[in-house]
């Protein structure tokens, strides 16, 4: 052919032939489409189904087998010899089978590379590559073999090996393309184009090795084909079998692409659904342990126990570890399980019979329910009150129960509420209070209930008195009418709504007593509630206190008849001069005023320190109470004139400012008389006219006689008051406040007097402050007398009211116990220690350092003084020996009478 140059072969020898260059374009195709469709059926792998696979793992052999073998025969149609060349038909089409099972192979390979298999690199791809160049080579040298020509065809042996290594580097090089792991539109047309070019590369180079002798010529058999026939053959097989394939495997594809993307869906529906149902578990789980919190939450706020009871196998089980009981407590419990035997154990003994009988009556059938109220233990000592109930919920076929569930409830607080209420009613019902409920029927009133203990108090049945036509018909005549007036003013009141009066009542016995009646009003019902105590005592004491006074005041008014006022104030004075204190001199002057001021109240204040406040001391005849009891003086119009004050009215007459709080009703004429002595203010004198508006003349009588009173009264009074100061003076230490040494021997002779005489015995503590002369030394005579007035301070706030504590030297104490045994000492002197011990003192800007105190205490039924202090001297030494800051009692005889000795004296040096 013109332009195509010749092929010379390599042992030097000219082969006549050319190429024809569009039958070897057309080889190229033909091999480079093959290659195509059979590297996008390795790709569209995954996509199959198993069985598709191996359909189309055979279907792309053949398709590659067939591609190789008819790219060889369209290249030897291509090449024109000048003799006609025939081919073995056997042979040729024998050719083919290399070709197609080296294909399967690679396809195989690239197969299981795809679907998660072996991967196709290294030595795999080596194998792969040098497989797929194999069977292109094995094709073509027994294709070239099927050619019957005479003598046969020699091959160069470098030019042969050039030809395979070109097939092996051209499908090794589309096959690395190919298993890529980035899939694009390149890499496939790269891929495909080396495995094509591999094709006929090595089909082309071979033809170059090829040799055929210069005499060669074409041996025709009975098995030939020429090159006409082989030609349509090729070209018409070749394309149809390509493009019936192409198009069934573009339809299989597309049927398994669909069938992917079902199984996608599929997939994703599952996912999803998988996803929903994880989702809705962790919700049911989550709900679950939601509903598992508030049962316990419910359990545990409620205090609410779940227990089971098996009857067969006599168990009784909890459904927690611990019980739920009041106050938020919980009780660990050894097992949920217990033998009912083992169960009682916890129960407390009293009430074990009580529950055990209940549940055995509830299991036989004896009773309907179960309800038992109990105490277990949950502590040493320590019971608390349950509830259990419990229903049967599983029978037996005959009827007999097999299974109980019940609750547990603590009940503790209510029960102990509950027999306290029980314990009220009880004392109630039996004490000295009647509880009654009357009614009021069309202007009657009947009993409709009395406690029992009626019958003990009053005497009557409690039937009796319901029976009763008419309940007050026990009342007594003279109270009846008003009773029965309060009642009916109480019904119709709209606001009180209790009644409380004070009536006599006929015993069973027949005689009276008085009785408070304490009542609620239930309009509504037209019912009394209420209950009576007795009164009788009181109100026969009172009855008696009346007539008392009654003849008292009969003989005041005989006394008055009898003496003129002359004699009352000569006898008021000389009595007042004898008395001892206020309390005396006020009576005095009381009774006094009864008998110089007939029909006229009153009262006298006094001033305790010669200031302007005034207290109001004695009173006599009918006092306001709304009258202040304390008030200035500059509040009286008397006191602050210097002279008598007059009030008549309040049209006429000034009224004091201390009497304003007396109600304008209550307010009668008054005189105020002001008293005052050396320049000090001693009291007023107040008089009160009782039942008459007096004329002024009767006026100035009054006023001139309680002006001279007032000079009797007012230097009595002055005199008393400075003799009581004077006599504190004597008697009282004036740095401690406390009683002195003197006013503590002649009170402690006279405790042990009265001791011998009631035989109560007599305590006496000798308490002696703790190295006192090194504490004056170190911080000054000040600070000592601040130690000392702060101990005075303790005592007088840590003893009784008619113990006596006194200074008896120096930095030595005394305090005297009348009535107290020495134990009772001991723990109240122990007191006043700790309490010593305790206090912090300042001087000045300085806080002192603690100060302590050693106690010794004796006790005697009577006796002499000497010995008693003697005692406690010698347990204060004790005390000091052993170590200071303690209380020692005596070991000598306490309680039998000590020999009659004198005081001891002399000064004692403690420390």
């Amino acid at each position: 052919m013109a332009g195509w140059p010749s092929l010379r072969n390599l042992s030097g020898g000219l082969v006549n032939g050319e190429f024809q260059p569009s039958l070897v374009v057309l080889s190229w195709a033909v091999g480079t489409l093959a290659a195509a469709v059979f590297l996008h059926i390795a790709r569209a792998m995954p996509d199959f189904s198993p069985v598709q696979r191996r359909r189309w793992r055979v279907g792309g052999g053949v398709l590659m087998g067939m591609g190789i073998w008819a790219m060889h025969f369209i290249g030897m149609l291509a090449f024109q010899l000048p003799v006609a060349i025939t081919y073995h038909l056997g042979i040729t089409l024998a050719s083919i089978l290399p070709a197609v099972l080296a294909s399967f192979g690679v396809l195989w390979m690239l197969e299981k590379h795809q679907t998660g298999g072996p991967q196709v690199k290294g030595w795999r791809l080596m194998a792969a590559g040098a497989m797929q160049a194999g069977g292109i080579g094995a094709m073509h040298f027994s294709g070239m073999a099927a050619m019957q020509v005479q003598p046969g065809i020699s091959y160069h042996l470098g030019a042969l090996s050039l030809s395979l290594l070109c097939a092996f580097a051209l499908s090794t090089s589309a096959l690395w393309v190919a298993t890529r792991p980035t899939r694009s539109s390149t890499q496939s047309t790269l891929a495909t184009l080396a495995l094509g070019t591999a094709v006929a590369a090595m089909h082309y180079v071979a033809m170059a090795a090829a040799h055929f002798a210069p005499n060669t010529v074409c041996i025709t058999g009975g098995a030939a084909i020429n090159t006409v026939l082989l030609a349509q053959a090729v070209a018409g097989g070749t394309l149809l079998l390509l493009m019936m394939a192409f198009v069934a495997f573009m339809f299989e594809h597309r049927m398994a692409q669909q069938n992917m993307l079902r199984i996608q869906d599929l997939e994703k529906s599952n996912t999803e659904l998988e996803g929903r149902a994880r989702t809705l578990a962790d919700t049911m789980v989550a709900e679950q342990r939601r509903a598992e919190a508030r049962r316990d939450a419910m359990m545990e706020t409620a205090e609410v126990n779940f227990f089971e009871v098996d009857v067969r196998a006599n168990t009784i089980s909890f459904v927690d570890k611990f019980l739920y009981l009041g106050g938020g407590r919980r009780l660990p419990l050894s097992s949920q399980s217990f033998d009912r035997m083992d169960w009682k154990r916890h129960l407390h003994p009293d009430d074990v019979a009580e529950a055990q009988h209940g549940m055995d009556d509830y299991i036989a059938g004896v009773t309907n329910s179960y309800e038992a109220h109990y105490r277990i233990a949950v502590g040493a000592d320590d019971w608390r009150w349950v509830m259990a109930r419990a229903r049967v919920v599983e029978w037996t076929s005959n009827r007999r129960p097999v299974r109980l569930y019940g609750t547990l409830i603590d009940v503790h607080q209510n029960k102990l509420n509950q027999i306290a209420l029980d314990e009220e009613r009880q004392m109630l019902t039996t004490g000295p209070v009647v509880m009654v409920r009357v009614k009021w029927v069309k202007g009657n009133s009947r009993f409709v209930y009395v406690s029992a203990n009626v019958i003990k108090l009053w005497g009557y049945d409690p039937s009796t008195l319901i029976n009763m036509p008419s309940s007050m018909s026990l009342v007594h005549p003279e109270d009846a009418e008003r009773m029965r007036n309060d009642f009916i003013k109480a019904m119709e009141s709209k606001g009180e709504s209790s009644l409380e009066v004070e009536v006599r009542l006929r015993m069973a016995d027949g005689a009276y007593r008085w009785f408070r009646y304490n009542s609620m009003i239930d309009r509504q019902m037209g019912e009394r509630k209420g209950y009576f105590i007795d009164i009788d005592a009181r109100k026969q004491a009172e009855l008696e206190a009346s007539t008392q006074r009654q003849r008292l005041q009969e003989t005041v008014l005989q006394l008055e008849a009898a003496q003129g006022e002359g004699g009352v104030l000569q006898d008021t004075g000389d009595m007042l001069h004898a008395t001892e204190d206020l309390a005396e001199a006020f009576n005095i002057i009381k009774l006094a005023a009864l008998r110089l001021f007939p029909g006229w109240s009153g009262w006298i204040a006094a001033s305790k320190d010669g200031s302007n406040d005034l207290t109001v001391g004695a009173e006599w005849g009918t006092i306001s109470t709304s009258m202040e009891m304390q008030f200035n003086g500059r509040d009286c119009w008397g006191m602050r004139r210097g002279k008598p004050h007059a009030f008549f009215d309040i049209h006429s007459s000034v009224c004091c400012p201390h009497m304003r709080s007396v109600p304008a009703a209550e307010l009668r004429p008054y005189i105020c008389v002001p008293m005052a002595a050396h320049g000090e203010t001693v009291g007023a004198l107040h008089l009160f006219c009782e039942g008459y508006v007096p004329t002024q003349q009767q006026m100035m009588d009054v006023q001139s006689r309680a002006s001279r009173f007032a000079e009797t009264l007012k230097l009595a009074l002055s005199n008393l008051k400075l003799r009581t100061s004077l006599q504190d003076q004597a008697m009282s230490d004036g740095l401690t406040g406390l009683y002195n040494r003197r006013y503590m021997d002649e009170a402690l002779a006279h405790e042990l007097q009265r001791a011998r005489r009631d035989q109560r015995p007599v305590s006496l503590a000798m308490i002696d402050v703790d190295h006192f002369k090194r504490f004056n030394d170190q911080y000054g005579h000040d600070a000592g007398d601040a130690v000392l007035k702060a101990i005075g301070g303790v005592l007088m706030e840590n003893i009784r009211g008619y113990d006596i504590a006194c200074r008896y030297g120096g930095e030595e104490l005394a305090l005297i116990l009348p009535g107290c045994d020495v134990t009772d000492a001991e723990v109240r002197v122990q007191q006043v220690r700790m309490a010593v011990e305790r206090m912090r003192v300042q001087n000045g800007h300085v806080e002192l350092p603690t100060v302590t105190i050693s106690v010794g205490v004796s006790h005697a039924l009577g006796g002499s003084a000497a010995t008693l202090i003697r005692r406690a001297d010698e347990a204060l030494y004790e005390a000091k020996r052993g170590g200071r800051n303690r209380v020692v009692v005596s070991q000598a005889s306490a309680l039998a009478a000590v020999q009659e000795g004198s005081t001891m004296g002399g000064e004692r040096v403690l420390s």
